[in-house]
């Protein structure tokens, strides 16, 4: 339970665009990097696909 993460957008900045940037950002940590030095491999803790549930609001 609880908030999985928080948006604090500019005033006058697009709610959509906000949260847009938000999920790419999440999917970003989501996907190996394929660029040496750029991202480093991820850590799979569990051998098996994951659910990301942004909740129902």
């Amino acid at each position: 339970g609880g908030a999985k993460g928080t948006i604090l957008p500019s005033l006058g900045a697009s709610p959509r665009l906000c949260f847009e940037k938000y999920v790419d950002a999440v999917i970003d940590l989501l996907i190996p990097g394929q660029t040496p030095g750029i991202k480093e491999r991820l850590v799979d803790l569990y051998g098996k696909p994951e659910l990301l549930f942004f909740g129902p609001d």
